[in-house]
């Protein structure tokens, strides 16, 4: 029931037909409480966990008069996979993971709610979309913590429609994220304060930019200075 920019959907969504979800998690190390966060302060003892997630999800854009001969409307498919790994090691921590989408969408943008106007709906085709995050951390004191962490997005397909809106949107680049900043902990999680720098070494194409978390579209060697403070009650 979501929708893009990961906003909620309206209340009178009724886009997905059917759906399943399932996550499994393996731990031959360590504890569960260990892994609530991507830190492992010293005197930690070792730990490791590694996941898979699944998704499945078929969907139509809702049409009051969709039983209407003439009137098309077909289904559109999403599967995602997520595979990641998490090792701490009492003081040191590292963090990967892998994700797939891929997604059939004849019925890309949806027609207006009661609305069966065929030009508001565009046919997307076929999309493979292939992420992956590594990040890694270490303490330099008991409270101060230095990180890294390098980002990959890559789209291939999906330009059936959006070739005629903006080529470039519909061919975007790689994304490339390259992060390095410092975590203090005042008072562990409840108190903390994050500063760091990001480094966008390729271009930030419009479908990849987040705007609240800084990386705006643009052409490759973007900067973005980050700063704030976490209190948890």
């Amino acid at each position: 029931t979501g929708s893009f920019g990961s906003q909620n959907a309206p209340f009178w969504a009724q886009s997905s037909e059917y759906s399943v979800t399932h996550r499994f998690d393996w731990k031959p190390a360590g504890t569960w409480d260990q892994f609530r966060s991507y830190t492992s302060p010293s005197m930690e003892t070792f730990g490791f966990l590694a996941g898979l997630g699944l998704h499945y999800q078929s969907s139509r854009g809702y049409q009051a008069n969709e039983d209407t001969p003439g009137v098309d409307n077909p289904d559109s498919q999403w599967f995602t996979a997520t595979i990641d790994a998490q090792a701490n090691f009492g003081g040191a921590s590292v963090y990967g993971a892998v994700f797939y989408n891929y997604v059939n969408a004849p019925a890309a943008i949806q027609p207006v709610f009661g609305d069966s106007q065929s030009g508001v709906q565009y046919d997307m085709g076929t999309l493979n979309i292939i992420a992956a995050q590594l990040q890694g951390a270490i303490y330099i004191m008991p409270k101060a913590e230095l990180f890294g962490r390098y980002e990959f997005a890559y789209i291939d397909g999906g330009t059936s429609a959006l070739n005629g809106i903006n080529p470039e949107i519909a061919n975007p680049d790689p994304l490339n994220l390259l992060t390095i900043g410092v975590n203090y902990y005042l008072d562990g999680q409840d108190l903390k304060w994050t500063t760091d720098l990001g480094w966008a070494i390729t271009a930030v194409n419009p479908l990849f930019s987040d705007v609240n978390a800084g990386w705006r579209p643009s052409q490759s060697d973007e900067i973005v200075f980050r700063t704030q403070l976490q209190l948890i009650f």
